[in-house]
């Protein structure tokens, strides 16, 4: 822009050199059209500058859309940039705008199709005239996401006789209380600010101590499956181990085998899946951040069976 500046002024002034020693009709012309025609559409960008916006939509393709700004008598530039937050990929594409160019399409390159879920984030826009003499920002786009589903493959499922008793299972916590009040985990002596409804009266009648009746906490009855993630994992690494864990949660889910997707970000999170809607909104949430390994086991005690998928593609696996 600074180089488009020194040369306009140098343009001006040799038109007014011309106009000075020609003091024609000609002359006339060339040097207040030299002026006058820059600081016109100077103040066309800049009303149009205030009035235009960018919009995001992204299917497959990222499609950016200039709105408003008039006619755009100038052209627009900013850098649209993407992010995959499973897989921690990012990289960009500078777009720019002009008169008849209102929408800029942009395919994701082969190399960053790995699955995730995909943040695009429109940046750093500005509008300028069309001589280039001033710019002025733009604000920025809504930020626009796509999901992009792991690879399933087909496996077959082998259930033990133990997996398919879980929907009848009557076990309760050995370790920790619940709120299951045909089981009692535990008596204790109260504590303040234990609910009084919690009080055995009739021991505490015998003992001349108030005590509290914990309650049970049935054993989920669930199967627990975490992706084995290395604290630094290559991409086709990442795109691996969705793969293998999408395909065994589908086909429990055929098999109507509730289970638990586990997996450890800035902490742990899981998400309960018992139909196929829950199991791609569960994916939803474990694309959409960079899986660590787990620095501390949680307490996976109340979970029957815990498996730890590693991206090894199983044809056959008993559970």
């Amino acid at each position: 822009m600074k180089v488009k500046r020194v040369f306009y002024l140098l343009w001006v002034f040799a038109a007014g050199v011309l106009h000075i020693f020609g003091n024609e009709f000609g002359t006339r012309v060339i040097f207040f059209a030299s002026v006058f025609v820059p600081l016109i559409f100077v103040g066309l960008a800049w009303l149009a500058s205030r009035g235009i916006s960018f919009q995001l939509s992204f299917n497959k393709a990222c499609k950016v859309f200039a709105k408003g700004g008039g006619f755009l008598p100038a052209y627009a530039h900013g850098v649209l940039v993407f992010e995959n937050l499973y897989t921690g990929e990012k990289w960009e594409k500078q777009l720019s705008f002009s008169q008849g160019r209102m929408a800029v399409s942009v395919e994701l390159p082969d190399e960053h199709m790995h699955c995730g879920m995909i943040l695009a984030s429109l940046r750093e826009v500005s509008l300028n005239d069309i001589f280039g003499l001033c710019g002025w920002k733009v604000a920025a786009a809504h930020n626009a996401t796509m999901l992009k589903m792991p690879a399933r493959y087909d496996i077959e499922i082998d259930l033990t006789s133990e997996t398919r008793s879980f929907s009848d299972s009557d076990e309760y916590s050995m370790h920790r209380p619940g709120s299951d009040p045909s089981e009692t985990f535990a008596i204790r002596e109260y504590i303040p600010g234990d609910p009084l409804k919690s009080i055995h009266w009739k021991l505490s009648g015998k003992t001349d101590k108030l005590l509290v009746r914990e309650l049970g906490l049935p054993v989920m009855r669930r199967i627990l499956l975490l992706p084995e993630v290395q604290p630094v994992a290559h991409t086709d690494r990442l795109d691996e181990i969705a793969s293998a864990l999408y395909s065994i949660s589908h086909a429990l889910v055929m098999l109507d085998v509730p289970l638990t997707l586990g997996w450890a970000n800035r902490h742990y999170e899981q998400r309960e899946v018992s139909d196929l809607a829950g199991l791609d909104a569960a994916f939803a949430d474990f694309l959409s951040a960079r899986p660590r390994a787990f620095d501390e086991l949680p307490d996976f005690s109340e979970f029957s069976n815990i498996f730890y998928v590693d991206g090894t593609r199983y044809s056959v696996l008993e559970i």
